[in-house]
C-alpha cells in the first residue's frame, strides 16, 4: 500500500541521513578536543546529537533513541566540564554512534541498557558493576525440566522482534483494506448487471415499427443475452472468492492480533517491585497486591500504559501512601496497600490503580483551582466532589506544594488522560478522605482495526471510532436552543450542546442545503455529550487505524488515521479533545456560511532534519494545508519577506538561526508579530519553556 512505500522510502533516506549526521557529530566532537573555546562547534555538536535523536524516535528506532538521549546527557555534562578533560569519551561515543548506525542500516539490535549504562559512567553517577557471566543454560541447550510435560517444546516458542509483528500487522490490516476494496468491485458488478437486465426488458417492449429496431430486439433476443448471464456467472465466481478471502483474512487478522497480546502481567511485574523500592526509599511500607495479570491485550496499548502507570503508582505512593506512624495514628496497618488490577470488559480493557492511603482533600483541590483561576471561588463552593475530582486532569495541576524527588517527574494526570483519550479510552477517579483513591482506566485492547464512522464536513473526509458515538439524530433548525452562550437541543430529556464541525475544526463551513433537517451525530466521552453537526454522513466501516507518529503525539484533536479502500488516509478525530474544546469555544450552526469556501491556510515549516520535514509535511498536507517548506530561521525570514503565512511550525535546535531566534524576530516585526508561532521539540525543560514563552510562541 502507499504508506509501506512511503515509509520505506523515508526510511532508505534516513539511513543516508543518519550515517551523515554520525560523521558530523564525530568530526564536531575532534574538533572541540583541539579547540574547546569554539562556542559555535559545541552548539553545531549539541545540536546534531539532539536532531539525530528525535530522527531515530520519530522513525520507531526506541533503542538507538534511548542510546543517543544518554549520549546527549554525557555530553552536557562534558560540556559543562570541558572538552579537554574527555578525551578518552570518544571511543565510548563512537561505539554508541556505531551501534546505532548498525541498528539503522543493518537492523541489527544493540544492547541499549549496557550502552546507556556505559555512557551514564561519564556523568558522575557510579558505574554499574558489571554483570556476571550468566549461569543459565548456554542457547540451544535447553534447561531441564521441572515437570516431565513442558508447557511449550523448544520448537513451540520462537523469538519475533516487535517491529516484525509490527510489519505483520500492517500488512494484515493493508490485506484487509484490499478486500473491501475487491468486495466493492462485487457491488459494482451487481448494479451493471441490473442495469443491462433493465436495458433487455426495455427494449423487449419497444414499438417494432421500423427495420433498425427490429435488429436491436434480435440482438437483444440473441447475442447479447449471453452478456447478462456472463456477468451474473462472473459475479457469482468473485462472490465465492471473496467470501473465501475474508474467512481466510478473518483468521489471519486474529492469528496476528494473538501474536501481538502479552499478559499485563509483564508490566505489572516491572512496577511492584519498583513501587515497594520508591515506598522504602522514602521511609515507608507498602505492599503490591497484583490482579487479573494474565489478561492478555495488545503490545501497543501495553507500550502506551506504562510512563502512565508508572506517574499514577509514583503518586499513590508520594501523595496518598502515609507513613507507618500517620497510618497508626488513622487507626490502619503500619503496611500500606498499592492494588494493580486488569480485567476485560467485552473489547475493553479496564485497569486500575488503587491504594489505601489518605486519600485526596478535596478542599485542597478546590482551593488549588480556584488559585489557578480555574474556576470562581462560589462555583468552587458548590461543585460536587466528582466534578472537584476532575480538576485534577487540568494541565500542570498539582496540590503538593513543593516538586519532589518521587512525584516531579514522568508526565501530569492531564497527559495520562489525553494519553488514554487518543487510544479511544476513558480514565475516572474516585477518592475517599482517609480511605484511599483509585485510577481507572478504560480502553480498548486493540486499536489495529476499528469500527468508525465516516462523516464530511466542509468538502473533508473526517472519522470518529464508532465507540463514543451515543446515537445520530436529525434535527431542524428550529429545534435549537440558545444554552450558555452557545447552542443545544432536547434529545431523550437531556439538554446537549450543538456545534457546527466545520468551525470547530476552524475550516471553511459549506451552505448547508436550504431548508433541510441537520445531521447530528452524539458525542459521549468522560460522561459529557456533545452533538456535532455534519453536511453529510457517509457511513459506518470497520477500517485500519494507523497512528500519527512520536513527533506528533501532543496534536489535540486527532486520534490517527483511518485507511479507506482505496489507502486514503482520513484524520481520525479525538472525541474527548473535541468534548473538550467545544467546552471552550461554542461556535453557532446558525453562523451565516461564506458565499465560497476560503483558501486553505498556508503553513511555514521550519525543520532542519529532512526526515522530520518530510513526515510533518505529509500529516498537513493531508489536512487540507498548505506547506511551504524552510531549512532553518534564516530561510524562514526569507520566505516571510516574500510571502504571506496564516501560522509557522519550527524546529527549536536548528543551524544559523535557530527556532526562538526566529520566533523573537518575527514577533518583533510589526508586519509579522499577528502570526502564531508553534515550537515543536523533544526539549521540555522549564527553561525551554519559558524561553520560547518570552520569545512569543
Amino acid at each position: 500500500m502507499d504508506s509501506q512505500k512511503t515509509r520505506q522510502a523515508l526510511l532508505q533516506k534516513f539511513r543516508q541521513v543518519c550515517s551523515e549526521r554520525v560523521e558530523t557529530i564525530l568530526e564536531s566532537f575532534s574538533g572541540l578536543l583541539a579547540e574547546p573555546s569554539d562556542s559555535s562547534l559545541v552548539d553545531k555538536l549539541m545540536r546534531e546529537v539532539h536532531t539525530l535523536k528525535g530522527e531515530l524516535r520519530i522513525m520507531g528506532f526506541s533503542g538507538g533513541g534511548k542510546m543517543v538521549h544518554a549520549l546527549e546527557d554525557a555530553l552536557k555534562k562534558i560540556r559543562d566540564e570541558g572538552f579537554p578533560s574527555a578525551a578518552g569519551f570518544r571511543d565510548e561515543m563512537t561505539d554508541c554512534l556505531d551501534a546505532v548506525t548498525s541498528l539503522v542500516t543493518e537492523g541489527r539490535e544493540p544492547d541499549v541498557d549496557e550502552f546507556c549504562r556505559r555512557l551514564r559512567s561519564w556523568e558522575g553517577e557510579k558505574p554499574v558493576a558489571a554483570r556476571k557471566p550468566s549461569t543459565s543454560p548456554a542457547a540451544g541447550k535447553p534447561a531441564p525440566a521441572t515437570d516431565d510435560k513442558p508447557v511449550f517444546s523448544v520448537a513451540d516458542v520462537v523469538r519475533v522482534s516487535g517491529s516484525k509483528l509490527d510489519g505483520l500487522a500492517d500488512l494484515a490490516g493493508d490485506l484487509f483494506t484490499s478486500y473491501l476494496n475487491l468486495r466493492d468491485l462485487g457491488q459494482s458488478l451487481k448494479h451493471l448487471q441490473s442495469a443491462i437486465d433493465t436495458l433487455g426488458s426495455t427494449l423487449k417492449t419497444l414499438s417494432l415499427e421500423h427495420a433498425d429496431i427490429n435488429q436491436l430486439r434480435q440482438l437483444a433476443d440473441g447475442p447479447a443475452m449471453e452478456l447478462p448471464w456472463a456477468l451474473a456467472q462472473f459475479r457469482r465466481q468473485l462472490q465465492d472468492r471473496t467470501s473465501g478471502m475474508a474467512n481466510s483474512l478473518e483468521q489471519v487478522i486474529e492469528q496476528v492480533r494473538q501474536l501481538r497480546l502479552l499478559p499485563i502481567a509483564t508490566l505489572f511485574d516491572r512496577y511492584k517491585k519498583a513501587a515497594r523500592d520508591l515506598a522504602r526509599e522514602h521511609g515507608r511500607r507498602l505492599e503490591v497486591h497484583v490482579q487479573g495479570g494474565s489478561t492478555l491485550v495488545d503490545r501497543s496499548v501495553l507500550d502506551a500504559l506504562s510512563d502512565m502507570l508508572l506517574h499514577m503508582i509514583r503518586n499513590s505512593v508520594d501523595h496518598g501512601l502515609e507513613d507507618a506512624e500517620e497510618r497508626r495514628r488513622a487507626g490502619k496497618p503500619a503496611t500500606g496497600n498499592l492494588f494493580l488490577r486488569a480485567r476485560l470488559a467485552g473489547d475493553r480493557l479496564v485497569v486500575e490503580v488503587a491504594d489505601d492511603g489518605r486519600g485526596i482533600s478535596m478542599e485542597k483541590v478546590r482551593q488549588e483551582g480556584i488559585a489557578r483561576g480555574l474556576l470562581p471561588a462560589e462555583e468552587a463552593a458548590n461543585l460536587d466532589d466528582q466534578a472537584v475530582l476532575e480538576l485534577i486532569f487540568s494541565p500542570g495541576f498539582s496540590t503538593a506544594r513543593q516538586t519532589t524527588e518521587l512525584s516531579g517527574r514522568g508526565v501530569g494526570m492531564d497527559v495520562v488522560k489525553n494519553r488514554i483519550q487518543e487510544f479511544g479510552g476513558v480514565v475516572h477517579v474516585r477518592s475517599r478522605p482517609g480511605e484511599g483513591t483509585s485510577f481507572s482506566l478504560e480502553l480498548p485492547t486493540s486499536v489495529a482495526i476499528t469500527r468508525v464512522l465516516i462523516f464530511r464536513s466542509a468538502g473533508r473526509l473526517f472519522t470518529i471510532m464508532a465507540t463514543f458515538i451515543d446515537r445520530i439524530v436529525r434535527i431542524t433548525p428550529q429545534e435549537l436552543l440558545e444554552s450558555g452562550g452557545g447552542q443545544a437541543v432536547v434529545i431523550a430529556e437531556r439538554t446537549i450542546p450543538v456545534v457546527s464541525a466545520a468551525e470547530l475544526l476552524d475550516l471553511a463551513a459549506l451552505p448547508l442545503a436550504g431548508p433541510e433537517r441537520l445531521a447530528v451525530v452524539v458525542l459521549a466521552h468522560g460522561g459529557k455529550f456533545l452533538g456535532l453537526v455534519v453536511d453529510e454522513l457517509v457511513g459506518e466501516r470497520e477500517l485500519t487505524i494507523k497512528p500519527l507518529g512520536r513527533f506528533l503525539e501532543g496534536v489535540r484533536g486527532l486520534s490517527g488515521a483511518a485507511m479507506l479502500e482505496d489507502g486514503t488516509a482520513i484524520p481520525l478525530l479525538h472525541a474527548g479533545a473535541l468534548v473538550a474544546l467545544a467546552g471552550r469555544a461554542r461556535v453557532s450552526v446558525r453562523s451565516a456560511p461564506p458565499e465560497s469556501a476560503e483558501r486553505p491556510r498556508r503553513i511555514l515549516l521550519v525543520e532542519d532534519s529532512l526526515i522530520t520535514r518530510e513526515l510533518e509535511r505529509s500529516l498537513l498536507t493531508s489536512l487540507g494545508l498548505e506547506v511551504i517548506e524552510a531549512g532553518d530561521g534564516s530561510e524562514a525570514m526569507r520566505k516571510l519577506a516574500e510571502d504571506t503565512f496564516d501560522m509557522i511550525i519550527s524546529d527549536v535546535e536548528m543551524p544559523r538561526m535557530n527556532g526562538f531566534e526566529l520566533t523573537s524576530r518575527v514577533k518583533g516585526d510589526s508586519r509579522l508579530s499577528r502570526i502564531p508561532v508553534i515550537l515543536v521539540t523533544t526539549r521540555g525543560s522549564p527553561e525551554d519553556r519559558h524561553r520560547g514563552l518570552q520569545a512569543g510562541a
